[in-house]
Parts: structure tokens; C-alpha cells; sequence
């Protein structure tokens, strides 16, 4: 071996024992992918750029290759293999658009769409369909016969949420998983068998799950829709905002889809720590609940007025009040920004006690509903820490007759009838019903959906929100309430002034590790859904 071959070979030995054991070395079009053992093809393809079409394969799901959509060639196989099955080796070479791949494809997109109808223009799903995309970039031929295409059922309701039309399927199982998979009960199943095989739901059941939107978010085609979306809007005008679901304690990564200048859908958002693909159906049409009876102008007693002459009430409620004659009723559903801004205030008005709020526990499941119904328990305990009154505390201040102003914030959490001998309350509300009917100073707040901001979740992660519709009327943020609150009573909060510079004066005060000062990042503003589920 001359002197040269053994240098290499001593390189190359070198290399070999350099190589992470954990990693593996391909080709992908000729292009080298390095990747963790065990990740198949379509999602190695998927690291550096390249689709590799299909159907049935979802990285939340098992694989069961049934579509045959994502066949491609491997240099010394014999046939073509599907890319959801096959695991990535060391060494392998792999052809996503060679004349056999490309022509696989193509076949297999011409039987996929053998009986599906041709009603794109009144599908739900257009514009978001997978079928017509793939359609448009791997076919996009006419078809090659004239024959009528097999009838199925159109309009089933399959579940109080669901409605199911057979005969747009293309029987990728994806649904039937997700119940299994995720929800953990087989509400569908397969009948029949060869070309009369369809979806339905399993014997004894109907689609009645926790988790039974997410087969609507799965389903590749227009099979599945969401009753209360079915011929609402085109997804293609819808505009996408991240956000937080406020349901419960779990904080689910969400879209909020807005149009008109209103929510129209929510839909889940990717989050590998908190909810991966998935949400839960109660949180779909939370939003609903600030959409009727809104506190849209400042009130004192029965007679609207200006949101200045609003704050000055106020303000004058709490003039000459002793501290410890003013109580506090901080709701957990509002945002990290808010309770901290209230902290700051009951800080100048000492003596002043505090005591969350919330609405009842409810019964949670062991994928994603938390038993706390509230979004931010975690973070009004963060905020006020031993400083937070319990409920017996709060049921002894009131029945000793000591409390001359109560500030509520959030009418949905506060009882009317237990602040009755209460002198004055002053009430900062979504809503005008419970405590925005019987409080004496009403002040009209933005919510969660409105405003830039933040939750934190029972396991302590900062969940980002931003504005997906404009505030009705004068509301504001429940943190510009309360400061504008200090200053018409003469106190200065010195809070900034945006949610970004309150939640970096909340971290600085409570300790970046537990309030980490980079969670809240950018402001992220609308963006226009365009085709299959691209943004901008």
C-alpha cells in the first residue's frame, strides 16, 4: 500500500471512530443528509428541504403505509419502497424524483382520485386540501376515463361535531388513528372490504370524543368538517395569529383564524413540550365567550360614561381609603402582564390584600385537559407567591365588614351576591354580565384574543399570545386599566409601556429562571393562509 492509500485509509479510520454511533450518513437527490438512527425517509428528506408526497404518514401517528403515495427509489433495491416505512441507513442512496419515482407517484395520485368527486368549488377543504395540491405539482392530468364515479353517502353526521361525506375519502386511516391513538377510544373503524370499503364510525359508538376535531385537522381531503366551520369561510382568506388557549391549565399552542374582523376557527398549533399536533374540542370555541354581551364603555352606577371619567371614579373611590380597606379579586385567567401590574399597584396601596379567582375545576382526561380550568393559575401564584389570600381568608375580610372598595377583575370568576356590603366595587370586565351588572365603576377590558401577551402553564412553560381581533368599544389590556387607574388616583407604576416591557419587569423582579426574560419574544402580526397550509 503506497504511502498515500495509507494516509487515506488512516483518515478515514479516524473518521469512522469520530462518527456519532447515534447518527447516520445518506444521500438524498444526490445530496448528503446526516440524521438520527431510526427517522424514515420522508422526515430526513423533510430535514433538508425535499417533499417527499403522501397522505396517510403523520410524525404523530404509526405508520402504516397504506397510501402508497410516498413511493421512491433506492439505488440496488428492487422495487420502490414507501418513505413513511423505510428507516434511513448509513450509506444509503435515495431518489425522490427519479423518471420511476416521479411516474409512481403520478400513478398512484391518478387512483387516489379514480371515484374522488370533482367539487372543489363547494369543498370545505379547498385551499387546504393535500389531494388538490399534489394533484396541481405531481399530475395534473385529465382523467383518462369517462365512467361515473362510485356514490357514497354525503352528509353524514357522524358525531355531534363531525359531519362525514363518504365518497371524498381516500381511506388513509389517519382519522381512525388519531382516535385510537390520541383520543384512546375507537369511535371509527373500516367496513366492508376492496373498492366498497369506507369510514364509519364503530359498532355501538358515534365520533363523541375529547379529541374529535383533530380527525377534521387530519384528514387529508374535505371527508371530515367541522360542523360549526362547514361553508363558513374560505380558508384561503382566513388570516392565522399564534396564541394560547385559555381553557385550561394545559396552555395549548393555537391559531387563532380570523376574518371579517372575527375568530372563526381554532385550530392546534405544533409544540413538541405542551401539545404536539393536538388540542382538545372544548377548546375550539372558547373564543365564543367574549363574542356576545361585551363591556364595550365605562359605567358608574347605571349611566355610561367616558373612559376618563370612568377612571376618575374610580380613582376617587380609593381616595382616602385605608389599604387594608381594599380588597382584591384577581381572576387566573388573565394574563402574566395584568397580575403583574396589579402587583405593582397593591404595592402603593399597602396594606391591600389580594386573592385569585377562577373558574371551577372541571373533569380533566390524561392527554391534554387539566383539571384546572383556568390558563394562568400557575403564573398568579408566581406573581404573588405566600402574598396570594386564600378563600377562607377572602370569606373572613368580607363578613367583617372591614372591606370599603373591592377591585375585581374578570367578571367570570366572581361571585355579585358575595361583595353586597361592600361600599364600592369597581370592576374590570369582558362582559357585562355577574359582576359587571351590580359593581358601581365598570371599566371595559380587552381579551385574551385582543391583546399582546402571555400565560403560564401548570408545568411552568410562558405560553405567547398576540392580538387576533380588535378590542370592541374602549376596552384596553387589563395592565393599561390598572395603570391608568394609579395614575388618576396620583400613583405611578412605572410599568413601560407594552406587554413586552412589563413581562422584562416581571422577569427582572421574579427571577428570570422561573419567568424566563426570552420567552415572550416578538410581536407576530396576521398572516394570510394561503394553499395547503403555507403562510404569507
Amino acid at each position: 500500500m503506497s504511502p498515500e492509500d495509507k494516509k487515506e485509509a488512516a483518515e478515514e479510520t479516524v473518521a469512522e471512530e469520530q462518527k456519532d454511533p447515534n447518527k447516520v450518513t445518506l444521500t438524498i437527490n444526490d445530496q448528503e443528509v446526516v440524521v438520527d438512527k431510526g427517522t424514515n425517509l420522508i422526515e430526513a428528506a423533510r430535514s433538508i428541504g425535499v417533499e417527499i408526497p403522501h397522505f396517510c404518514y403523520h410524525p404523530g401517528l404509526k405508520i402504516v403505509a397504506v397510501c402508497r403515495q410516498c413511493l421512491v427509489e433506492i439505488k440496488g433495491a428492487p422495487k420502490l419502497v414507501p418513505g413513511c416505512q423505510t428507516i434511513a441507513g448509513d450509506g444509503m442512496e435515495v431518489f425522490t424524483a427519479s423518471d420511476k419515482a416521479l411516474e409512481a407517484q403520478r400513478q398512484q395520485l391518478e387512483f387516489t382520485l379514480l371515484n374522488h368527486p370533482i367539487d372543489c368549488p363547494i369543498c370545505d377543504q379547498v385551499g387546504e386540501c393535500d389531494l388538490q395540491r399534489l394533484y396541481f405539482d405531481y399530475d395534473f392530468q385529465p382523467a383518462k376515463h369517462d365512467l361515473a364515479r362510485e356514490p357514497q353517502n354525503k352528509r353524514v353526521p357522524i358525531g355531534p361535531r363531525v359531519i362525514m361525506d363518504e365518497e371524498r375519502c381516500i381511506l388513509c386511516w389517519r382519522c381512525i388513528r388519531v382516535c385510537d391513538e390520541v383520543a384512546g377510544v375507537h369511535d371509527l373503524d373500516l367496513k366492508e372490504r376492496g373498492q366498497a370499503t369506507f369510514v364509519s364510525t364503530a359498532p355501538g359508538r358515534s365520533l363523541d370524543n375529547n379529541y374529535s376535531l383533530c380527525t377534521v385537522d387530519q384528514c387529508p381531503v374535505g371527508a371530515l368538517t367541522e360542523r360549526s366551520f362547514r361553508f363558513d369561510t374560505r380558508v384561503y382568506r382566513l388570516s392565522t395569529v399564534d396564541s394560547i388557549c385559555p381553557g385550561c391549565a394545559t396552555g395549548c399552542h393555537i391559531e387563532l383564524h380570523t376574518y371579517g374582523g372575527s375568530i372563526r376557527r381554532t385550530k392546534p398549533r405544533f409544540c413538541e413540550e405542551v401539545n404536539k399536533w393536538w388540542m382538545c374540542d372544548d377548546g375550539r370555541d372558547i373564543f365564543a365567550e367574549y363574542e356576545s354581551d361585551r363591556a364595550v364603555s365605562s359605567r358608574v352606577g347605571k349611566k355610561e360614561v367616558t373612559s376618563e371619567e370612568g377612571l376618575a371614579a374610580a380613582a376617587k373611590a380609593l381616595d382616602g381609603v385605608k389599604g387594608d380597606e381594599v380588597i382584591v379579586l384577581l381572576s387566573a385567567r388573565l394574563s402574566t402582564e395584568t397580575m403583574y401590574a396589579v402587583k405593582r399597584l397593591v404595592g402603593q396601596l399597602e396594606g391591600a390584600q389580594v386573592f385569585g379567582t377562577g373558574r371551577p375545576n372541571w373533569e380533566g382526561d390524561e392527554v391534554l385537559k387539566a383539571t384546572d380550568r383556568n390558563p394562568n393559575s400557575a403564573g398568579l401564584a408566581l406573581v404573588f407567591g405566600e402574598d396570594l389570600g386564600s378563600p377562607q381568608d377572602l370569606e373572613q375580610r368580607l363578613s367583617s365588614g372591614t372591606v370599603k372598595v373591592a377591585l375585581c377583575l374578570d367578571e367570570k370568576t366572581t361571585n355579585p351576591g358575595a361583595l353586597e356590603d361592600v361600599d364600592t366595587v369597581i370592576a374590570l370586565v369582558h362582559r357585562n354580565a355577574g359582576i359587571g351588572k351590580s359593581a358601581q365603576v365598570v371599566l371595559p377590558m380587552a381579551a385574551w384574543c385582543e391583546i399582546d401577551g402571555s400565560f403560564v402553564n401548570k408545568n411552568g412553560q410562558v405560553g405567547r399570545f398576540h392580538p387576533a381581533v380588535e378590542a370592541p368599544g374602549d376596552a384596553q389590556p387589563g395592565w393599561v386599566l390598572v395603570d391608568r387607574l394609579a395614575e388618576a388616583a396620583g400613583l405611578s407604576l412605572d410599568l413601560g409601556g407594552t406587554a413586552r416591557e412589563i413581562y422584562a419587569a416581571a422577569s427582572d423582579d421574579l427571577g428570570a429562571k422561573s419567568l424566563p426574560a426570552d420567552q415572550f419574544g416578538p410581536t407576530r402580526p396576521a398572516v394570510l393562509l394561503r394553499f395547503a397550509n403555507s403562510r404569507g
